[in-house]
């Protein structure tokens, strides 16, 4: 009787145990199943979150954008998805379909000044919803507009503006590094900005320009080039700065520069010599130091006036040392002979020391070669005129009649040609493309006669008396 008993407590007990832990079990799946649908739940908030903060900051970018777009084109909205196609021309402006013309006529933007329009690059099957795209990673350009015949549903691009994957400029942050690697005889290009605040302390004296590019020596070598826009990519042969150093280089720009100003500058980092690793930075360092150290120095020099000049260097020493002075500096210094030169050398130093035999510039010995290749290798222009770097790069700017220029008549960019035929067009610093181009006649604002574009200045200021 007792054995029964105990053996249906043990069977009771066995079967609460079961479903206590059944229960446990239940209830331990419950609860992951409630963590899961919470954490689901949570995910989905987050992301219809997320999506609802791109939306707004798309939102927002897009109506920065539009305030943006009226704000330089002066009330004037203009937006076109059309297909890029090609025409022979060599000038930067763009041929658009008659329904431009339409469209803009009716916000008035003929009667505001030549127009600009911004080109992008985008693809078709995203080009429908204007936020999903991120505008900043576009390959973007600007032109004007040459006519409004272009076939409908196209734009018309001259081939240079065509390949707009030729060539790009990464824009320079001032003050921060860029890390980039640049292949022998190739080309990398940089932009910077100069407004009119920073202008005006770089003009004043108080800061100057540092354009430095800082690159590795492991058997590659960089040449470094800076131009003023509108020549957007500096060569070779086409630039306004260069230095030539090897290895780490830079470029100190100041208000002694004529060129200098407020606007916008490209920079290009030439391979010259095998695959090269470079750093580069652009920066506005202030000159304060630099004014106080010189001024310093001029107070401490017209201290000392009770000096003489060493022999040997023809440095100003206190006359109470030069004894000493002079028997040191005739054991251990030399001058360079060369004309022209009369740098102090120490005794270790004459056999590096050496000079270009066709400019007469001091170079250390490894420096030569590269000097040589860069100066004085003969350089063909495509005019056909075969010069020396200095030459060309002079050649280029000024004289060639194939060198690009922005015509101060129709703002195109197209060759400047020869001289012009009329004497006067000549006196005037026309080029043959703006005495052309200058020929066609506009009616005068003030009286309404037809008057040569050339001529509208000299009119205004003969019949009208204004300055």
């Amino acid at each position: 009787m007792d054995f029964e008993l105990r053996r249906a407590r043990e069977k009771l007990e066995k079967e609460q145990k079961e479903r206590k832990e059944k229960a446990r079990a239940k209830l331990e799946r419950e609860r992951k199943a409630n963590a899961e649908a919470k954490k689901q739940r949570e995910a989905i908030e987050a992301a219809q979150r997320s999506r609802r903060l791109d939306a707004a900051e798309a939102q927002l970018k897009a109506d920065q954008q539009m305030e943006e777009s009226v704000l330089t084109g002066r009330g004037i909205m203009f937006y076109r998805l059309l297909e890029a196609v090609p025409y022979q021309g060599i000038g930067d402006k763009i041929k658009l379909p008659p329904s431009c013309f339409t469209e803009l006529s009716d916000q008035g933007a003929l009667d505001k000044g030549p127009m600009y329009f911004q080109l992008s690059v985008v693809h078709q099957e995203g080009s429908s919803d204007m936020a999903s795209t991120d505008m900043d990673n576009r390959r973007t350009t600007h032109s004007g507009v040459l006519e409004f015949t272009a076939d409908e549903g196209s734009v018309a691009l001259p081939p240079h503006l065509l390949r707009t994957d030729q060539h790009a400029l990464s824009p320079l942050v001032l003050g921060k590094l860029e890390a980039g690697l640049v292949e022998e005889g190739n080309y990398i290009y940089y932009k910077f900005s100069i407004d009119n605040d920073t202008w005006g302390r770089i003009a004043s004296g108080d800061a100057r320009v540092e354009v430095r590019v800082e690159a590795e020596t492991d058997g590659g070598d960089t040449d470094l080039y800076i131009s003023r826009h509108p020549l957007i990519f500096p060569t070779r042969h086409q630039h306004e700065w260069s230095s030539h150093d090897i290895g780490s280089k830079a470029l100190i720009l100041s208000s002694r520069d004529n060129n200098l100003g407020a606007a916008t500058y490209s920079v290009g980092v030439y391979g010259f010599k095998g695959r090269s690793k470079y750093q580069i930075s652009v920066s506005i360092e202030d000159d304060f130091k630099r004014k106080l150290g010189q001024q310093a120095a001029s107070s401490s020099s017209a201290m000392e006036i009770d000096t003489v000049e060493c022999r040997n260097c023809k440095h100003y020493i206190p006359s109470r040392t030069i004894a000493l002075h002079e028997a040191y500096c005739s054991r251990h210094n030399i001058v360079c002979q060369h004309a022209g030169c009369g740098i102090v050398l120490r005794v270790e130093e004459v056999k590096n020391h050496v000079h270009c035999n066709k400019c007469g510039q001091a170079f250390q010995h490894g420096e030569m070669e590269k000097h040589m290749k860069v100066f004085h290798e003969p350089l063909h222009c495509p005019c056909g005129v075969v010069l020396e770097k200095e030459q060309m790069v002079q050649h280029q700017a000024s004289v060639c009649p194939l060198r690009l220029i922005a015509c101060r008549f129709c703002g195109d960019m197209v060759q400047a040609g020869n001289s012009p035929v009329d004497a006067r067009d000549r006196l005037r610093g026309l080029t043959e493309h703006e005495s052309i181009c200058g020929s066609r006649t506009a009616p005068c604002d003030s009286c309404g006669r037809a008057v040569m574009l050339k001529d509208m200045d000299i009119h205004q200021i003969a019949v009208h008396q204004k300055s």
